[in-house]
């Protein structure tokens, strides 16, 4: 094979394994979901002949040396699949008496999306994009394109495993849990569900409004497997949030957290200072109870307590969720709970 043709085969894995050349402008604009990473059981380190593991590990340093050793990883694994599949072709192109850029050329050479599938692409991710068709259809065009080409080489990778050809040896640790005290703070569905779940929401994030519609229909479609306990991290510098919160736990305290916790969420653009008492009045609370509970310190330190909890816990934003201890985070919320539910009912047995 020419220096020229070798070059161009290179290039071409390359492309095929790393999105980044076609167009970064909508990486941005659209969320891709990542695939979960194989864990391992090793030990991170030995001290005094003790083997240290992520359970050993202030959550404060076990999250962020994982998110360190995931990012790590992946960008490895990116390289060892692209090595893979530039050793499959130059075997491939060897068997079949052709030359390597002929073999990639059959491999990578896709029909490219169509008007349709671009424009309905546009119109159902419109609301991320948020830039008009014209600005954003080459990006998309390309994009799709690379979808493509990532469907073709998972394929070939995910046949490659199946035969037995290829494995790869490199794995992460376990994920870190977290034990979060949820002691006191309210929660729906089973008490003693093999699954518990736990989030952390700012009543002002408008991503938590969403996950609120998300958890309503979990607990309903895995009715009796999972408890849900709800706990404030009002993270918004408005102040609201925590104003918003400190009502909830006096609302809780006359047995309505969850008819207040639903109106917050429904008025999510017009909360302001007055809305809790608003809302207690509404719900018909005993308002001088209330009252006298919005100005207590220990409702006070109950939201911050939550808060600490969640920053302990590794939280960087919100909703973030935890299953069974297992930090849950995707832009896909509820695909990312339902894979996490079923993922703790299978290691039941």
């Amino acid at each position: 094979m020419t220096q020229a043709s070798s070059d161009s085969l290179r290039s071409k894995i390359i492309f095929a394994f790393f999105a980044f050349a076609l167009g970064m402008a909508i990486a941005t604009l659209i969320a891709k979901k990542t695939a979960e990473p194989v864990v391992q059981t090793n030990p991170l380190f030995e001290y005094k002949g003790k083997e240290v593991t992520f359970a050993d590990l202030d959550p404060m340093i076990a999250l962020p040396l994982y998110d360190e050793m995931s990012q790590s990883y992946e960008k490895q694994m990116q390289l060892l699949k692209g090595a893979a599949l530039q050793l499959h072709i130059k075997r491939e192109a060897q068997a079949k008496n052709i030359d390597e850029d002929s073999l990639s050329e059959t491999l990578f050479t896709l029909s490219p999306p169509t008007d349709d599938e671009v424009n309905n692409f546009w119109k159902a991710n419109l609301e991320r994009i948020q830039r008009p068709f014209n600005e954003v259809e080459d990006d998309i065009k390309n994009y799709l394109y690379q979808q493509k080409i990532n469907a073709q080489q998972d394929k070939i990778i995910s046949d490659l495993k199946k035969s037995g050809d290829l494995a790869f040896t490199m794995e992460l640790p376990d994920f870190p849990k977290i034990n979060v005290d949820t002691d006191g703070y309210p929660y729906k569905g089973n008490t003693d569900a093999p699954v518990h779940i736990v989030e952390f929401a700012d009543y002002q994030c408008p991503h938590c409004k969403e996950a609120h519609a998300v958890v309503k229909g979990l607990l309903e479609s895995w009715t009796g497997q999972i408890k849900v306990t709800y706990m404030d991290f009002p993270i918004n510098r408005s102040g609201i949030s925590r104003t918003v919160a400190e009502g909830a736990v006096c609302a809780d305290e006359q047995g309505k957290f969850w008819e207040y916790h639903d109106e917050a969420f429904a008025d999510q653009s017009t909360l302001d200072k007055e809305w809790p008492s608003k809302t207690a009045s509404k719900l018909a609370l005993d308002m001088e109870k209330f009252s006298s509970c919005l100005t207590a310190q220990t409702t006070k330190d109950k939201v911050t307590k939550s808060e600490q909890a969640a920053i302990a816990a590794g939280a960087r934003g919100t909703p973030t969720f935890f299953v069974n201890g297992l930090k849950v985070s995707s832009h896909d919320i509820k695909g990312a709970l339902d894979t996490a539910i079923n993922a703790a009912l299978n290691s039941r047995g």
